[in-house]
């Protein structure tokens, strides 16, 4: 074999190798993410909590439906909505400030991504329509839109 040839070979057998290792970095994130979606149904709620965090970290769209799916699971938790110290900046009202549960937050920091996915979950039919996990569904959808000065997550009792 010549010298351009041995060459060639190399190349290519190095990009034969590098192609089948690519497909799989790039499947890594989608395996991570439906980890973390299986440890989001887990009946600890501790585990659950860290799983919806890491989902949010992860920034994956295929997180807020999972992510809805446990918010309804846990049932209703409470949200906090209070006016920021400062005064009013001008407007008529005072800048508000929006404590979510652990997990609501985690669907809010997927931001724009999750909105189609709270759009279904509120139009769905059925008795969980008017559930209180439609009302939090509603407030993640108003501070992804900007309604709020501030959003933050509530520290577990």
């Amino acid at each position: 074999m010549t010298r351009r040839g041995r060459r060639s070979a190399a190349v290519l057998g190095l990009l034969a190798a590098a192609v089948p290792a690519g497909g799989v970095l790039g499947l890594r994130e989608a395996l991570v993410v439906e980890w973390y979606v299986w440890k989001l149904r887990s009946s600890d709620r501790a585990e659950s909590d860290l799983a919806a965090a890491k989902l949010a970290e992860l920034d994956s769209a295929r997180a807020a439906e999972p992510l809805i799916l446990a918010i309804r699971r846990d049932g209703p938790d409470a949200v906090a909505v209070r006016a920021l110290p400062g005064g009013t900046k001008g407007g008529s009202r005072p800048p508000l400030r929006l404590e979510l549960p652990l997990k609501a937050h985690a669907l809010y920091r997927l931001g724009r991504k999750a909105v189609p996915a709270i759009e279904r979950a509120l139009k769905g039919k059925g008795d969980s329509a008017g559930d209180s996990s439609s009302f939090l569904l509603f407030y993640v959808r108003s501070a992804i839109d900007g309604e709020y000065a501030e959003v933050t997550s509530k520290a577990q009792p």
